[in-house]
């Protein structure tokens, strides 16, 4: 982590410290890909790291009635712990996440959402009645919630390592619902993050996407992972802004590794002559 990203995360501790005073945290998963287990691992880290005691509940179990917020409560040991949610790039009109999260933080005094993109009006949902919101880029996200602080994206907590890269170039590309209209991929594309969810630990991400010397990809966590390793990194725009907004506020001014595109060009073909 670079010194200014250090700082920011120094921040954010001290007010979720503020926020959370003695009181245990309840921290809470929304759905998501292997992508999305990134930003846990680094949430999770960043509170071993400055001592929050939490422990995990996933929404989906919730909402399966394999537990129940209560039972989760009484758990932590405290008639009134905090709710903290992991950050997320849902809070847009492709999923359902928005609802379910507004729902279970219902059943606390206090909820924080960690650093997120947001990208709709958050006024048509309930939450609990002590909401903290904390955004992932200075741009959109920060318009939406002028109010909220800017934190990096807790995967830029993460130090992660992984062995020099023997292969020359890996893409990465989604080409689901966040893809860009007319996206066109490479043969030998590998969408790993579809196959990992939120839960599954990390390193097999990493490993993934670690032997490469240079990444291609419109996967934002991908896009990080490889620019944490020191790949030459080409990201690429989703079909709307949360990209490009973290690039210009967490990746460009720190990592000269990484090169921003609007749109992805597939390399040429080669044709081969036989004669």
């Amino acid at each position: 982590m670079t010194e200014t990203i250090q700082t920011a995360f120094d921040r954010l501790a001290s007010d979720l410290r503020n926020i959370v005073q003695d009181h245990p945290i309840v921290f809470l998963l929304s759905p998501g890909n292997w992508g999305d287990s990134i930003i846990r691992e680094g949430a999770e880290q960043f509170f071993l790291h400055y001592g929050f005691k939490y422990h995990t509940v996933i929404a989906k179990d919730v909402m399966k009635k394999r537990t129940t917020m209560e039972a989760e409560i009484a758990k932590s040991g405290h008639p009134a712990p905090v709710v903290v949610c992991n950050g997320n790039g849902a809070f847009c009109g492709h999923y359902d996440t928005p609802q379910i999260t507004a729902q279970l933080t219902q059943h606390f005094q206090t909820a924080v959402m960690l650093p997120s993109t947001i990208d709709m009006d958050l006024s048509q949902l309930t939450f609990a009645p002590e909401m903290h919101f904390f955004v992932r880029d200075r741009f959109e996200s920060q318009a939406q919630l002028p109010d909220a602080p800017f934190c990096h994206d807790m995967a830029f907590f993460l130090k992660l390592v992984a062995p020099e890269p023997r292969k020359e170039v890996g893409y990465f590309l989604r080409q689901d619902r966040e893809a860009p209209k007319g996206l066109v991929v490479p043969r030998g594309n590998f969408d790993v993050s579809k196959k990992g969810r939120i839960y599954t630990p990390i390193q097999g991400f990493v490993d993934a996407i670690s032997p490469y010397k240079t990444v291609h990809t419109n996967r934002l966590h991908i896009g990080i992972v490889a620019t944490l390793l020191g790949r030459e990194t080409y990201i690429y725009a989703n079909d709307y802004f949360k990209i490009r907004a973290i690039f210009d506020s967490s990746i460009s001014p720190f990592f000269p590794n990484a090169t921003f595109n609007t749109v992805f060009v597939p390399p040429k073909v080669r044709k081969r002559f036989f004669s």
